[in-house]
């Protein structure tokens, strides 16, 4: 339940990032790539 209650806290690019990082382990330089943001925007 409180996983849910994050994720509808964060913007769609933040989910995206957060479950790409956090569960599938893409790099902070993949997801820069996926968001279309620079890879210190994605951290």
């Amino acid at each position: 339940m409180a996983f849910l209650v994050v994720l509808e806290s964060m913007t769609p690019a933040e989910r995206v990032a957060f479950i790409l990082h956090d569960v599938f382990r893409y790099s902070f330089a993949e997801l820069a790539g996926i968001v279309g943001r620079t890879p210190a925007a994605s951290v």
